[in-house]
């Protein structure tokens, strides 16, 4: 089997936040490649000037057995905007997610009329506040 690799790069004029109508320039880069009949990777980079979120994925499908398998990594690192009661303000951050699923989708003779597929995912994600050393509390 021939390997089979897209690539697409996107330029545009975006908003980091519609609302506010911060408009600038923004990107998008994307690799996606089956280097087998059963298993795809993909990465992909979101830029903005504020910010810029980067994803690795795979997908693993096992043959003639129904079940698959992903994983994907993130990372966002920029600035976010967040609202506070007394106003707005950016943040410098950064944060690390991640993605494990498994799925079985039966065959058309396993399947019937009533199952099409069973999953389980687990996930998390860790986001650092990089503008500030000592943590700060608000109580309401």
């Amino acid at each position: 089997m021939a390997c089979h690799t897209r690539f697409n790069v996107d330029v545009g004029f975006g908003y980091y936040k519609y609302g506010l109508g911060d408009a600038s320039i923004a990107g998008r880069l994307g690799i996606a490649t089956l280097p087998k009949d059963f298993l795809a990777v993909g990465a992909s980079a979101v830029i903005y000037e504020k910010r810029r979120d980067m994803i690795l994925s795979t997908i693993l499908q096992v043959p003639n057995s129904g079940f698959r398998f992903r994983a994907s990594g993130g990372y966002l690192w920029g600035e976010q905007t967040f609202d506070f009661l007394s106003g707005e303000a950016d943040i410098d951050l950064d944060q690390y997610s991640w993605l494990l699923s498994t799925s079985w989708v039966p065959s058309e003779e396993q399947r019937g009329n009533w199952l099409h597929s069973v999953g389980m995912s687990v996930w998390g994600a860790r986001a650092n506040q990089t503008s500030i050393l000592d943590p700060v509390y608000f109580t309401t």
